[in-house]
């Protein structure tokens, strides 16, 4: 009973997030054979959106939102799935026709296999070292956002030591032994500096 319960549950999600990884790949993977791809998938996702916003705001009540640091095992699944996506759109550049007897096993055959080989290599190899570096410069969190992140912290510590401050007054009652509590004394700026030469 609870399994149908979960899976009922958390169903659309899974399939959410299926749909919308498998989209990524085949988009990704096979762009150099099918160029109008990307387009497709923009048009099909703002639809989506769109129609998903509808669901949402019409048709189901309103969703309880949960915090999450990040995307989970879908980060690394969508990276491989990228990388692996450079080696198949290298590997689909369009080659120049060869000879008419290209199909035999020839030295000349072998030059042009290394050829081409080679050259899917290099290109890889700067399409990786192009991302790796623009993913390095690029940062994850924008600055702005990382000093409104800590600005908030610093915030909330203010917050709770005030918090705490105004409940341990509270519990400290003054003891009323007879002294004066408060005494008023005007002193000037040189009176209140202390010799600590000594």
């Amino acid at each position: 009973m609870f399994l149908f319960q979960f899976v009922n549950y958390y169903s659309s999600c899974f399939y959410i997030a299926f749909a919308k990884g498998k989209a990524f790949g085949f988009v990704t993977l096979f762009v150099a054979s099918f160029p109008l791809a990307p387009i497709l998938a923009l048009v099909n996702n703002l639809f989506e959106i769109r129609v998903d916003a509808w669901k949402i705001t019409t048709q189901f009540r309103r969703i309880v939102p949960e915090k999450a640091q990040d995307i989970g095992a879908w980060q690394p699944i969508l990276q491989g799935v990228a990388i692996l996506a450079v080696a198949t759109n290298i590997s689909r550049f369009p080659v120049p026709p060869g000879h008419p007897r290209q199909y035999e096993y020839n030295v000349y055959y072998w030059h042009v296999i290394a050829a081409k080989l080679a050259f899917i290599i290099v290109m890889e190899h700067i399409v990786y070292l192009t991302k790796f570096v623009l993913s390095y410069v690029i940062p994850d969190v924008p600055y702005r956002v990382k000093e409104q992140i800590r600005r908030e912290k610093y915030l909330t510590q203010v917050i709770l030591h005030e918090t705490n401050l105004k409940l341990v007054t509270r519990r400290l009652k003054p003891v009323d032994d007879g002294t004066v509590k408060c005494a008023k004394v005007n002193l000037t700026g040189e009176e209140m500096e202390l010799d600590f030469s000594q």
